[in-house]
């Protein structure tokens, strides 16, 4: 009985082996296609934390584009000691370009990105109070935004992540230095 249960339990180890080398060896081929990323930023154009997808137009590098939903914490006065900060929607896009070779890129790009509600931030311009406040296609709930870093994109399918710079121009026209990290997967 002993013997039968030990033999059994190797036939399950080959078989389980046998499995695990399959799937690597599936896994080591190279992608088909374009690079497809989806990766979530802390920092950077979509606000505080943003979930992006992100697709080369052809193959491993050159150009592609990101599109994403985040948010960002925004204040506004409420009294002369008060302020009020509250979330708001941020929708980033972007058109970017990657040049390297092997999985390591230098990344640039340079997008907009659409925050609904922004009207209730004092450092805006005012509006005309007939527009509703959560339009995300008046020019003042857009800022303008530039991505320059280093992404680590595989040549398979894995862990993908990227360190980057993103300058800012806000809708009063100052402009901020922001960085941020990003970790995802290549699909």
């Amino acid at each position: 009985m002993r013997t039968r249960l030990n033999l059994l339990w190797a036939c399950c180890l080959l078989m389980l082996y046998h499995t695990a080398g399959a799937q690597i060896k599936q896994s080591s081929l190279p992608v088909a296609g374009p690079a497809l990323n989806i990766y979530g930023d802390v920092g950077g154009p979509g606000g505080i934390i943003s979930i992006n997808y992100d697709r080369r137009f052809t193959g491993e590098k050159g150009f592609g584009f990101r599109a994403g939903l985040g948010t960002i914490l925004l204040s506004k006065p409420v009294s002369d000691i008060l302020t009020e900060t509250k979330p708001h929607l941020t929708f980033p896009l972007e058109l970017n370009y990657l040049m390297g070779k092997e999985g390591n890129y230098f990344e640039l790009g340079a997008g907009m990105t659409f925050v609904g509600n922004m009207s209730s931030n004092p450092a805006v311009t005012e509006k005309d109070e007939s527009t509703p406040a959560t339009a995300p296609d008046r020019p003042d709930d857009m800022i303008w935004h530039a991505t320059l870093g280093y992404r680590y994109q595989p040549l398979k399918r894995g862990f993908t992540s990227r360190i980057f710079l993103s300058p800012v121009k806000t809708p009063n026209s100052s402009v901020f230095l922001y960085g941020g990290v990003s970790f995802g997967i290549r699909i």
